[in-house]
């Protein structure tokens, strides 16, 4: 009666809790979570008897968070609800949950499949990857999770789907939780029940009663091996499939496993037992086969090796890698002669690999012959820098320099190998000196034109560039290069863009460039095919999402554009890339206050990035924040001559009324490269307007001959010229045109007399102000006096209309 009476122990929220609470949601229920909670993309409320969490866009990640008490080892039961109406969606629970940074989580999807992460310090870690589980059972999924010290197991429907040991948190609060991928718009999930059992006798049975005594059916230990196997979790893998094994007899596909994560750890003669298990269930498995070899090879058994492939290259003639291993083997016995045979077949039947001719020239070099030797190595040289395989470049160069001597091409391998240390100012001086010397190997050309690029001196690298393309024009990296960096010197580059996507059809970088200039062209529906495509070849590429959202923009506003880019969630927050787009987004929404604010932070999280500071000072100047423009521009230039940043600079002065600044700075841009729209435009428009018009005229005549396509801009900028520096006329019956500069200077009052030239003008209409030339005024005279069909007389009242004839008589 007296344990009856004493109050309950109360508690501290953040105390770990050895207890059992059950609750089903309903009023009576006693209620932990949140009644109600809304964040980014989310919001709970406990209602109809269920925690009902929803998803409010697409790629979202979201919890509500059980805020009493800490667990560390429990046995959490759960009935969660997922409706049919959800799109590709999954639901489940966190554990031990620390803050944003630390937590496990284990989600169950409705299509099938469970997963198993751990976030720790904000890094995310898979430890269980997309494995098949029992769907949900008219949307009911029923979860058991046990957490013991480092071991988790998990339950689905009743049914054993997994288990995995980690020791990184050992205590912290749940949560549940639900993830919506990219089908719809919104998720919902309903948590109907919770059973949270934290005591510790009882965890330890239900661990035991699932861990140890009870067997899991064979399928779900050989799914959750090949799960744990295919993200390199091959001590896990090999645990699962030696239980499995226990239950019955392994077939083909589960002794290679067996044997592939016991290679994987080192245990080659368990690896190598189970290789001959398999194959004596399917004799002709050229996996196996490879895999036998491959084992014996490793072990230095050479002999076996050599005399059981010269039965297996009989079964598997066009297979590269038994003729490899082949070559091992007679290379291991001394047979170098045999061996280069046995390399070279293999190069002949795939000569994309640069090892093997590696290995063919090694075997070439013990039998004396230098000169095959040499040109195998230069053709894995060539592979290798394809490739962009640097390191392995370099360890062949050793080989090369002792058969080569001092040549061009070993010069230039080195260079290559410079250049993929990142010693790019090495790298470069060797690049211009071949190049000088007359050796222009595409390569190199390609390689000194990338230089080039990067130090923004992207006119002079399109011109190396382009010769690398026209050397190797089948070559789809040079072209999509060249195009790369003609668009960024705003220049017409979809046609080496199409070029790039012809040759490598897949290739996601030559589909995004490609479906982004076609998006700026305006060809919107060819646009989003090609970006599409890219984005299923290559879904969390940042410049792919960026260009998306560019092209979502021009299809349904900037708002749509910003929308799909918040729907990335945390991934776009933590993307510069990102960011940056969706300040171009802001920009063009008209919220340039919020743009400069998030171009600022773009420019803090990647400040070596020159288009993020040439993006923020643009916007800048737009709200008058002109010292903070001119500062990033500044800082461009300091890095290399960039003819838009001084364009910029000649901007800022234009603004601060610094008019032969930024004259200078216009004229510099240009010189820098002549043919850079902007400046000229720019440079043309202050002449005018400083009414300049000798000036202007030159900068109008010099951008004719380095603009080959004028816009529009330049065209009313001409005819802005025309009529603010000329006085021009047109004879309304025959058409003929008259121009003459403005001037102050007084002209004398002028009659006519004999007879003045016919293509000079008779006279202007002062009732109707239509003017004729002399030859058209000439049929019709009365007094002898020039007429218009109004019939008022024509009068030489204009000055310039009085200079234009008193030149014409001079001429005549």
């Amino acid at each position: 009666m007296l344990n009856w009476l004493r109050k309950k122990q109360q508690h501290d929220p953040d105390d770990l809790v050895e207890e059992r609470w059950k609750t089903s949601f309903s009023r009576l229920s006693r209620r932990r979570f949140p009644p109600r909670e809304e964040g980014h993309g989310y919001k709970a409320s406990q209602e109809k008897g269920a925690l009902q969490l929803q998803l409010t866009r697409k790629n979202v990640f979201a919890w509500v968070t059980d805020p009493l008490y800490r667990y560390r080892d429990l046995y959490l039961e759960a009935d969660i609800r997922i409706p049919d109406g959800n799109g590709y969606s999954a639901a489940g629970f966190l554990l031990r949950y620390i803050e944003d940074g630390g937590y496990y989580y284990f989600l169950v999807s409705n299509h099938g499949y469970f997963r198993f992460d751990l976030v720790f310090n904000d890094s995310p870690m898979t430890l269980i990857p997309w494995t098949p589980a029992p769907l949900p059972e008219k949307g009911l999924l029923r979860l058991g999770l046990i957490a013991r010290d480092d071991s988790f197991v998990f339950t689905i429907n009743g049914e054993w789907v997994g288990e995995f040991s980690d020791d990184n948190l050992h205590s912290g609060r749940i949560a549940f939780g639900g993830q919506n991928y990219g089908e719809s718009d919104h998720a919902e999930f309903l948590l109907e029940k919770l059973d949270l059992n934290s005591i510790p006798i009882e965890v330890e049975a239900a661990y035991y009663r699932w861990a140890r005594v009870q067997d899991p059916p064979r399928p779900r230990r050989i799914a959750l091996a090949e799960s744990l196997h295919g993200i390199g979790h091959f001590a896990a893998a090999l645990v699962q499939l030696r239980r499995a094994f226990s239950q019955g007899a392994p077939g083909r596909d589960e002794y290679f496993l067996f044997a592939e994560c016991c290679l994987q750890l080192g245990l080659f003669p368990e690896a190598l037992t189970a290789i001959e298990e398999c194959l004596k269930i399917d004799p002709d498995y050229l996996q196996a086969v490879r895999e036998k070899a491959n084992l014996l090879y490793m072990e230095n058994r050479f002999l076996e090796l050599k005399d059981y492939l010269r039965e297996q290259v009989e079964k598997f003639p066009d297979d590269e890698m038994i003729w490899n291993l082949l070559g091992h083997g007679e290379f291991g016995v001394g047979n170098w002669e045999n061996a280069a045979d046995a390399y070279t077949r293999a190069c002949g039947i795939n000569s994309g690999i640069p090892l093997l001719f590696v290995n063919a020239a090694r075997a070439r070099e013990r039998m004396g012959d230098s000169g095959t030797a040499l040109s195998d190595y230069m053709t894995a040289a060539g592979l290798y820098f394809a490739e962009e395989a640097y390191f392995d470049l370099e360890g062949i160069l050793p080989a090369i320099r002792e058969l080569a001597g001092d040549s061009p091409e070993l010069r230039a391998l080195e260079a290559k190998v410079l250049f993929g240390r990142e010693d790019y100012e090495k790298a470069g001086e060797i690049f211009e000196a071949l190049i000088r010397e007359g050796y222009e190997e595409s390569s190199v050309l390609f390689l000194h034109g990338t230089l080039l690029a990067m130090k923004g001196r992207r006119h002079e690298a399109v011109d190396f560039l382009f010769q690398a393309a026209q050397a190797e024009p089948d070559y789809y990296l040079y072209w999509l290069k060249l195009a790369d960096n003609l668009h960024a010197l705003g220049l017409d580059a979809l046609d080496e863009a199409e070029k790039a996507r012809s040759l490598a059809p897949g290739n996601q970088w030559a589909l995004n460039l490609t479906g982004l200039l076609r998006a700026q062209k305006g060809d919107l529906s060819g646009a989003r095919e090609l970006l599409s495509a890219a984005l299923a070849a290559a879904p969390e590429e940042e410049e792919i999402q960026a260009n998306m959202a560019y092209l979502i923009s021009l299809e349904e506003g900037p708002e749509a554009g910003i929308a799909y880019l918040d729907n990335l969630g945390a991934w776009a927050g933590k993307s510069h890339a990102l960011l940056n787009q969706r300040a171009n987004l802001l920009v063009s929404r008209g919220d340039l206050d919020g743009a400069v604010r998030l171009y600022e932070k773009v420019i803090r999280m990647a400040p070596e990035n020159r288009d993020y500071r040439m993006n923020c000072a643009a916007a800048c100047l737009k709200v008058d924040m002109i010292s903070r423009a001119e500062e990033l521009y500044q800082e461009v230039l300091e890095e290399a001559e960039d003819p838009a940043a001084m364009t910029g600079i000649g901007n800022c002065a234009w603004m601060k009324s610094e008019f032969l600044r930024a004259e200078t700075a216009y004229t510099e841009a240009i010189r820098i490269r002549p043919g850079i729209s902007e400046a000229h435009e720019n440079l043309i428009e202050l002449l005018i307007t400083r009414r300049k018009f000798p000036e202007a005229e030159e900068a109008i005549t010099a951008a004719e001959k380095a603009l080959p396509e004028p816009g529009r801009r330049f065209l009313l900028l001409k005819q802005r010229f025309q009529d603010a520096a000329y006085d021009s006329y047109c004879c309304s019956s025959c058409g003929r045109e008259w121009r003459e500069a403005k001037s102050n200077d007084p002209v004398p009052p002028l009659r006519l007399h004999g007879e003045p030239p016919p293509d000079a003008p008779a006279g202007k209409c002062e009732q109707c102000g239509r003017v004729y030339c002399v030859s058209c005024a000439s049929q019709r005279l009365e007094n002898s006096r020039f007429v218009c069909e109004c019939g008022g007389y024509l009068k030489l009242n204009d000055p310039a209309l009085r200079r234009i004839i008193l030149r014409k008589i001079g001429e005549s």
